[in-house]
């Protein structure tokens, strides 16, 4: 499965048919993909455990596509500060 909600922000699984064992945790589906924006890195592969782990993921990740979104006015709007006052100095 991918979601594609810009050509710069993408959420892509792969759902498996079977569950795994996983110390601590039991059976459950080990879901694996890549994110883009990821925590540390523009894009990175992540792994969920459950439908529990697969929703706080993209919870996440959804948070981190709304942080990118609300930096780009305010880094517009410094860039046309600093061209002002480069052509204020000339």
């Amino acid at each position: 499965m991918r979601y594609l909600y810009d050509t710069e922000f993408f959420l892509t699984i792969r759902v498996p048919l079977e569950k795994t064992a996983v110390a601590g945790v039991g059976l459950t589906f080990v879901i694996s993909g890549q994110v883009c924006p990821g925590e540390l890195n523009r894009e990175e592969p992540v792994i969920f455990h459950g439908l529990d782990g697969l929703k706080t993921g993209v919870e996440r990740w959804i948070g981190r596509i709304k942080g990118e979104i609300e930096a780009t006015p305010v880094l517009r709007r410094l860039k046309e500060q600093e061209d002002r006052r480069s052509r204020l100095q000339r």
